[in-house]
């Protein structure tokens, strides 16, 4: 249950970062390519955190002085403030504040990161899956002597003797730290001189 939860949850953020970026980018451009600059002054603030409500004004080309809903991204919301915004022309109510080209390298790069990290988790998991489906529908059960747990990595070193009579000394990865010198039951699949194996519990 536990693994297939993981599944969905890195599913979910390999498949969300990418289309963060790519939203973010396609703003950006548009803004970019269509933004009309204004000198703009932060008129009121409420509220705190993510939910402030930013008033700015702007002098439109007319010369007429609008109101519009401010968007911050450098966290500096001090009333009175000037600086150079942009809006787009079907939505002269919301003025910009472009972010910095390092800040939104920054942004791109954390959820690139966050989308490669998405994507190796995932595969990690559903190869975890695939082999754990595997040995456990084609394994052979037998005991094996747990000789060590780590904590850190979850990882439990087993040691048993196969059917040919090869003795294996195997790391599998468990949720459940067995105690060094327990017999566990398990089930393998030979491989080469090793095997692969899954706990089924003491």
């Amino acid at each position: 249950m536990k693994r297939f939860f993981a599944i969905i949850v890195f599913a979910a953020l390999a498949v969300a970062m990418p289309y963060v970026i790519y939203t973010l980018y396609q703003n950006d451009k548009e803004l970019t390519e269509k933004g009309i600059d204004v000198e703009a002054t932060i008129v009121s603030v409420e509220g705190t955190g993510r939910s402030k409500d930013v008033k700015v004004e702007y002098k439109n080309k007319k010369g007429e002085t609008v109101t519009a809903k401010g968007i911050i991204n450098d966290g500096n919301y001090e009333v009175g403030r000037e600086f150079k915004g942009k809006y787009l022309p079907d939505d002269p109510k919301t003025v910009h504040l472009p972010a910095k080209r390092t800040l939104k390298w920054l942004v791109y790069g954390i959820c690139g990161f966050l989308a490669l990290l998405g994507w190796g988790v995932l595969i990690s998991l559903v190869k975890g899956a695939i082999f754990s489906r595997s040995v456990g529908a084609h394994g052979v059960i037998t005991r094996a002597q747990v000789m060590n747990y780590n904590n850190e990595t979850s990882v439990c070193t087993v040691s048993f003797r196969r059917a040919d009579g090869l003795e294996c000394t195997v790391d599998v990865r468990s949720d459940i730290p067995y105690g060094t010198g327990a017999y566990v039951n398990i089930k393998y699949i030979p491989k080469g001189k090793s095997a692969r194996v899954i706990i089924l519990g003491y």
